[in-house]
C-alpha cells in the first residue's frame, strides 16, 4: 500500500493549465471551398438580372400565346363568329361558282366566235367566186353580143346592097325583059293589083 504522503504532492501538482483562446482555423481546403462559394454567388447575383429578363420574356411569350390561342377557341365557339365565319365561306363558294361559270361562258363564246368566224370566212369565200364566176360570165357574154352585133352589121350592109341592086338602074334594065317574056301568059296577081290600083291604064 502506497504513502499517503508520497502521494498527496501528486495531487497536488496536477493543475487544470489555463485556457488560452484559440482562432478557430478552417482546413486550407474549406477555405478555398468558401471563396469559390462567394464567387459563385457573386457571379449569380451579377448574372440574375439578364436571367430574370429573359425568364420574363418567356413568361409573356407564353402569356399571349395563350392568349390568342384562348382568343381562337372563344371565337371558333362563338355563335356570332361562327355565322359569320360560315356566311363568308358560303360566299366565297358563291363566288367561286360564279366565276367558274363565267369562265365557262367565255370559253363558249369565244368557240362560238370562231365557228362563226369561219363560217364567215367561207361565206366570204364562195361570195367572192361567185363574183368571179360572174365576171367571167359577163365578159363572155359581153363577146358574144360584140359578136352578134358585128353580124347584125354585117347583114344590115348585105340587105343595103341587096336593095340597091335590086332598085337600081340594073334592076329597071331587066324589067322589060321580064314583061315581054310574061307578055303572052295570064297576069299575076302582082299585075292585077297594079292595073285595078291605076284607073289611068283604061
Amino acid at each position: 500500500m502506497g504513502n499517503p504522503a508520497s502521494s498527496a504532492p501528486a495531487a497536488t501538482n496536477l493543475r487544470p493549465s489555463p485556457v488560452v483562446p484559440q482562432a478557430h482555423h478552417k482546413p486550407h481546403g474549406a477555405s478555398a471551398t468558401s471563396s469559390a462559394r462567394s464567387t459563385n454567388t457573386a457571379a449569380g447575383s451579377t448574372a440574375t438580372p439578364a436571367a430574370q429578363g429573359s425568364a420574363a420574356a418567356r413568361r409573356a411569350k407564353a402569356a399571349q400565346a395563350q392568349a390568342a390561342l384562348h382568343t381562337k377557341i372563344t371565337l371558333f365557339f362563338n355563335p356570332e363568329a361562327r355565322a359569320a365565319r360560315d356566311q363568308e365561306t358560303s360566299m366565297s363558294h358563291f363566288y367561286a361558282a360564279r366565276l367558274q361559270e363565267a369562265n365557262s361562258s367565255i370559253v363558249r363564246l369565244q368557240d362560238e366566235a370562231n365557228r362563226l368566224r369561219d363560217g364567215v370566212n367561207l361565206q366570204v369565200i364562195r361570195l367572192q367566186e361567185e363574183v368571179q364566176q360572174a365576171r367571167l360570165n359577163l365578159a363572155s357574154k359581153t363577146a358574144e353580143n360584140q359578136d352578134l352585133r358585128h353580124r347584125i352589121e354585117m347583114l344590115q350592109l348585105r340587105l343595103e346592097m341587096q336593095h340597091t341592086n335590086g332598085f337600081g338602074m340594073p334592076g329597071m334594065m331587066q324589067a322589060p325583059m321580064f314583061v315581054q317574056s310574061n307578055a303572052h301568059q295570064n297576069p299575076s296577081a302582082w299585075e292585077v293589083n297594079t292595073s285595078s290600083s291605076n284607073p289611068r291604064a283604061h
